[in-house]
């Protein structure tokens, strides 16, 4: 039985209510609950603001593991069909699974957020739906971001850039360690994709701006594109 997260903090809340001695008060029981909540995040995301975000672009490799399990269920047809463009000749190489997965279509996007959806939902046991973010989500999303991290977003982009002075058109690759709560390449790397087809917003590697521009830049696309990647957002049902 898969119950929603409203649902399971009410129950938490609840129970501790029906135990709780006299000394315990109203405050604790909601400062657990919103622990509870916390624990809940859908899986790669964080919380800015009402919105759960990857915190990274989707790298290779979870493209790689996408491919994977279509081939494991038999599905050689959609293995094949997910490919990326044969331009994209590295995406499965080890030393670029924590790069952004590019040069794919806005469909075979779409899909994926369908297929993790379904594998979150299986292996976690909460109803959760990813999906791209409006315009108007992923603007506001970006936007708080700069509010709250801003000194760290200008650190990155320098890291960017100097990246870029050394290897033109290189993408900055993420760690596969653990990491810091908080987005990574929101202004760099991609341009990102959303729910509206043809169009993606953000700054990426091929020209990179200050980051204020990227809370107004868009940019239209009609095809696969070495600067085009995306990111999730999770909604909790």
């Amino acid at each position: 039985m898969k119950l929603t997260v409203k649902t399971l903090i009410l129950l938490f809340v609840l129970s501790s209510c029906c135990s709780c001695n006299t000394t315990r008060t109203v405050q604790t029981q909601v400062s657990q609950a919103n622990q509870l909540s916390a624990q809940l995040t859908p899986p790669g995301t964080i919380k800015v603001k009402n919105y759960y975000i990857d915190q990274t672009e989707v790298h290779n490799l979870h493209w790689l593991e996408f491919i994977q399990y279509k081939k494991e269920a038999g599905d050689s047809l959609a293995a094949y069909r997910l490919q990326p463009s044969s331009a994209n000749t590295g995406f499965a190489l080890p030393e670029n699974r924590h790069k952004p997965i590019v040069l794919i279509t806005y469909e075979q996007a779409v899909e994926y957020c369908a297929w993790r959806s379904e594998k979150v939902r299986e292996l976690h046991g909460i109803n959760v739906t990813y999906r791209l973010p409006t315009a108007m989500e992923w603007k506001v999303i970006a936007e708080e971001v700069l509010k709250q991290d801003r000194k760290q977003q200008e650190q990155d982009l320098l890291n960017t850039r100097k990246l870029l002075s050394q290897k033109p058109g290189e993408y900055y690759m993420n760690s596969a360690t653990v990491r810091k709560n908080r987005t990574y390449n929101l202004f760099d790397n991609v341009s990102e994709m959303t729910a509206q087809k043809g169009l993606a917003l953000g700054n990426s590697n091929k020209k990179l701006d200050e980051l204020s521009s990227n809370l107004t830049k868009e940019v239209q696309y009609n095809a696969a594109d070495a600067y085009l990647g995306f990111r999730c957002i999770a909604v909790l049902e």
